[in-house]
């Protein structure tokens, strides 16, 4: 049997290493973008519960910052520091400015078909836009946002107009898709 040379044991290497390298980075890339979504979700979520019993008590003078308070405090020992009151509040402030779509099916329900009482069709109503002035939540569709971090929305955040807000928001996410870089929003919010 005849032995290989060296250069025969490598040939295959430069053929296959690529596309080890490629698994690789796509595997590293799906897992970031995996902990991000799992991680706005995580914030969002934390702050619709902070938000709602806010609501529930907001008779009770002092209740939401008492709250904050000690959800901090038990958060922060268990957990670490990223459950500083002000992030909390930050939480609090994403959930009401931001709407996170679910499925279709949760989100948009099948149409029922009526029939009128005479059997003749009708001219299904023509909806009106919303008025400029607007304040409606943004809508965060995670598979065309998946690219927004933690750290965009809070840039975003502190864009008092909604508008404004909605505008760099989407601005953003256009940019994201478009080359993938990662910091956007801060250059049109140093702008404004």
């Amino acid at each position: 049997m005849k032995k290989k040379s060296k250069a025969e044991i490598e040939k295959p290497f430069p053929k296959i290493l690529p596309e080890i390298q490629s698994l690789i980075e796509v595997s590293r890339h799906h897992a970031a973008v995996t902990a991000n979504l799992a991680l706005v979700n995580l914030d969002w979520n934390i702050g619709r519960i902070i938000a709602q019993d806010i609501q529930k008590n907001e008779k009770r003078a002092g209740y939401g910052e008492q709250l904050l308070d000690s959800f901090a405090t038990s958060l922060a020992q268990e957990y670490g520091r990223g459950y500083s009151v002000s992030n909390l509040n930050d939480m609090r402030r994403f959930y009401e400015a931001f709407k996170i779509l679910q499925t279709p099916s949760v989100e948009f329900p099948p149409p029922r078909i009526l029939q009128t009482v005479s059997g003749k069709s009708v001219s299904a109503a023509i909806r009106q836009a919303l008025p400029a002035e607007s304040s409606a939540r943004i809508s965060i569709d995670f598979n065309e946002h998946f690219r927004l971090g933690w750290s965009h929305y809070r840039l975003l955040l502190s864009q008092n107009d909604p508008l404004k807000r909605k505008f760099y928001f989407e601005q953003a996410a256009i940019l994201l898709k478009a080359n993938g870089q990662g910091r956007p929003i801060g250059v049109f919010l140093e702008t404004r």
